[in-house]
């Protein structure tokens, strides 16, 4: 009796182990066959992307751009929360530090120019490698002033110039002391304008020259306007109408000089008026 028990708690169990075993085969199968399909459907889409015309495929960075602007404007500008908005804030704050509130603008600027001017794909490699240099030079100074150099915390990262400044003025600052690390950061700052706005240096000293000449000049034209202002000032200050035969009566005495001489005793010397 109790061999036949076993005997069918044997086939029970292995009846159900092999339910199991078919379950998990077919689920292994679905699984292979779903993994299959989203290879294959993941290397089509890549493959046929790049068969795209490079118009389209310049038109669909643009879009990303300007999807990730809108993203990053949501979270820096307007402090939507939720999962994504908070984990796109902790992004951007950690990477770029307190300049991230101006990402937004840098992802609809490029997009911008992607949309009107992709011919001029030069002067946008251009401005982007300036970006670049503005980007890692102004983080690095934030990162300086705000004294976060060496420290990795959440606060200093976010309150500084981010992992990005970290990086450059950690190293920066480790070598040549941060009395030396500002100046070299504000010379490459400069490089990285010079470069966004296609400016060489010695453009810059002309530039400054003709900006002198020309406030000069405006400063010696307006001396005459300002002298003919002062005159017509004056002039609306006169009496209309002057009683000429009432002088008399004002001036009783004359007191004009009619010469005068200069007259000079002991080294010292002055002006004495000459009797009539």
């Amino acid at each position: 009796m109790a061999t036949r028990k076993s005997t069918q708690s044997r086939k029970k169990s292995s009846s159900t182990s092999s339910a199991l075993n078919g379950v998990g085969r077919a689920l292994a199968a679905l699984w292979r066959l779903t993994a299959k399909g989203i290879g294959s459907s993941v290397r089509f889409i890549f493959r046929e992307a790049r068969d795209l015309d490079q118009v389209h495929q310049r038109d669909g960075l643009a879009f990303l751009l300007v999807i990730l602007g809108l993203v990053a404007s949501a979270s820096s500008w307007l402090h939507i929360h939720g999962i994504v908005g908070n984990a796109v804030t902790d992004l951007l704050l950690g990477t770029f530090g307190r300049i991230a509130i101006l990402s937004p603008l840098l992802f609809f600027y490029f997009a911008g120019r992607l949309f009107r001017v992709p011919q001029e794909s030069r002067a946008t490699s251009r401005i982007t490698i300036g970006t670049v240099i503005l980007l890692l030079t102004s983080t690095g100074l934030i990162h300086i002033f705000n004294g976060s150099v060496g420290d990795t915390g959440k606060t200093a990262m976010q309150s500084g110039g981010g992992w990005i400044g970290y990086g450059v003025a950690t190293p920066l600052v480790a070598l040549v002391t941060s009395i030396l690390s500002v100046p070299i950061l504000i010379l490459l700052l400069f490089f990285g304008i010079l470069i966004v706005t296609a400016t060489p240096v010695s453009q810059v000293f002309g530039n400054l020259k003709a900006l002198g000449t020309w406030g000069a000049s405006k400063a010696k034209a307006a001396r005459p306007v300002k002298a003919e202002e002062e005159y017509e000032e004056f002039v609306k200050k006169m009496p209309k109408h002057i009683a000429w035969e009432n002088l008399s009566l004002y001036e009783t005495e004359d007191n004009t000089t009619g010469s005068q001489s200069l007259a000079c005793t002991s080294g010292e010397c002055e002006l004495v008026d000459i009797g009539a």
